[in-house]
């Protein structure tokens, strides 16, 4: 099997371990892709680029007359699946980051490590595991990170703040994007919104403290979080 790596929930798993986050970034990703590769994954696969590869498909294909929702988010978008009228909010999956990745991985069984529960209920994954769960596959199978060999993945995209859940997405002047996380009052947010494109997202902080990820509103843990992220997308 394949497993595609979002850095988000990186993040969160390194905060648990005391050797992983006193080291470079950089560096605590070669030991955790060595480590996975050693629980069986064959190739170890980025998903960030098709979070990105996601959104500026969504922002080529506007539909005149409609508002836009970027599909990057499967939790936003299971939540306005029932509750905003398509008249509203135009949306479709075709772009989604997952059915990008499921897409070229159709030929072989395919996994996603992720901040986000919500794609549990993608079909097509042979397993999405959270932050958690690759925590207890790495001790039932007694892998220590720190101590497997360091290895790499192939990087094709520059990422930093243009990551979805990390920050608010920013495109171009021609395809403003207008952030909005979900409340009570998001479908009033949405009808005075001016420009084409919503980026809807529903956790507190985006997909630093969602579902799959360690559980936290402490400001400072999620300031720890942006930190290393910083870092090991700056490296």
């Amino acid at each position: 099997m394949k497993i595609a790596v979002d850095s988000i929930a990186l993040s969160s798993y390194v905060e648990k371990n005391l050797f992983l986050k006193e080291i470079e970034p950089s560096i605590t990703e070669k030991y955790l892709i060595g480590a996975l590769k050693e629980a069986g994954f064959e190739n170890v696969i980025q998903y960030d680029r098709f979070l990105l590869e996601s959104i500026a498909l969504d922002t080529k294909r506007a539909t005149p007359r409609n508002k836009n929702m970027l599909s990057w988010c499967k939790a936003a978008f299971n939540y306005v699946q029932e509750r905003i009228p398509g008249s509203k909010l135009f949306r479709s999956e075709e772009n989604a980051p997952w059915n990008l990745l499921l897409r070229q991985e159709s030929k072989e069984p395919t996994c996603l490590l992720s901040p986000c529960t919500a794609l549990k209920g993608v079909a097509g994954f042979k397993h999405v595991l959270s932050v958690m769960e690759l925590d207890e596959l790495f001790k039932k199978k007694e892998i220590d990170p720190e101590f497997t060999n360091q290895t790499n993945y192939q990087c094709e995209a520059r990422v930093g703040r243009n990551h979805p859940g990390f920050s608010p997405v920013e495109v171009t002047v021609e395809a403003n994007v207008t952030s909005l996380r979900i409340s009570k009052d998001v479908i009033g947010q949405i009808e005075r919104t001016k420009t084409g494109f919503i980026d809807l997202f529903p956790c507190l902080a985006r997909c630093l403290n969602g579902g799959g990820n360690y559980p936290t509103v402490d400001e400072n843990v999620i300031e720890n979080r942006c930190n290393w992220l910083e870092s090991l997308w700056e490296a």
